[in-house]
């Protein structure tokens, strides 16, 4: 079953992905890694990426041209549904991807 610290945090995410037009679901269960001799006893196979890309709109083309700020950019970015590599994360949590651990370790929070 999901850990009550990981469900608290994937909860204070969602308004930001409501924000970007993302309706997740919390999971009941989020996955534990496994330990087995193919993985190294690591619990994990291969590699995912976890990016954070802003699409360079003409929205955004031309607000950079008139209200070049970093804020005013995210918020119109978010429109369009832009994550920060965090959120991503979190999003590859909810699917069984990666677990929150490893997400902490590989990421700084934002």
């Amino acid at each position: 079953p999901i850990h009550e610290h990981e469900k608290r945090e994937i909860e204070s995410l969602l308004p930001k992905y409501k924000e970007a037009g993302i309706e997740i679901e919390i999971p009941q269960e989020i996955f534990e890694p496994g330990k087995c001799t193919r993985c190294c006893e690591s619990g994990f196979r291969g590699e995912t990426a976890v990016i954070e890309i802003l699409e360079m709109t003409e929205e955004i083309q031309q607000q950079m041209y008139t209200d070049f700020s970093a804020q005013s950019i995210k918020k119109t970015a978010r429109k369009s549904g832009y994550l920060t590599m965090w959120e991503e994360g979190v999003l590859k949590i909810t699917e069984g991807i990666t677990t929150l651990p490893e997400l902490k370790r590989k990421v700084e929070k934002m």
